[in-house]
C-alpha cells in the first residue's frame, strides 16, 4: 500500500539479492495450503532459489479479485542501472478503486490511500 500523502509505499517485506544476475518473480494468489491470499516474490540465481511469502490485508484481497482498472508503469524488459545508494521501481502497478480513479497524479504523493503491488530494488540500509 503506498499511504496517502506518503513519497514511496509501505513494504510488506523484503528479500535480498545476491551478486550478479538474478530472475525475480512477484505473484499474487491463493496458497492452497491454507488458502490464505498472498504476495510472493522468488529469487533465482546461480546461487540458488530464495522465497518468501506474506499474507495480504483482507481489504487487498478484496480489490485484487474484484473488476477494477489498474495503472502499471516500473521498468519493462530493458536494462535500467542505478548508482550503489539508487533504487530501481521494478513494479508499480496501482489499482483504480473509488476517487483514486477520478484523481492520479504523478508530480504528487497521492491523496488517498493507494493499493497496489510494488517492488523496488533497494540498497541494504537496514530493516524495514
Amino acid at each position: 500500500m503506498w499511504p496517502r500523502d506518503s513519497s514511496a509505499p509501505d513494504w510488506f517485506a523484503a528479500v535480498d539479492l545476491p551478486p550478479g544476475e538474478s530472475v525475480v518473480t512477484v505473484k499474487i494468489g491463493s496458497d492452497p495450503r491454507d488458502s490464505r491470499w498472498k504476495i510472493t516474490a522468488t529469487v533465482q540465481s546461480d546461487r540458488g532459489t530464495k522465497r518468501l511469502a506474506t499474507v495480504l490485508p483482507a481489504e487487498h484481497v478484496t480489490i485484487f479479485r474484484g473488476t477494477h482498472d489498474a495503472l502499471r508503469s516500473g521498468i519493462g524488459k530493458q536494462t535500467v542501472r542505478a548508482g550503489k545508494t539508487g533504487s530501481i521501481r521494478l513494479i508499480d502497478d496501482r489499482w483504480l478503486v473509488g476517487n483514486a480513479g477520478v484523481m492520479l497524479y504523478g508530480d504528487k504523493p497521492p491523496a488517498e490511500n493507494q493499493i497496489g503491488v510494488f517492488a523496488e530494488l533497494q540498497p541494504d540500509q537496514g530493516p524495514l
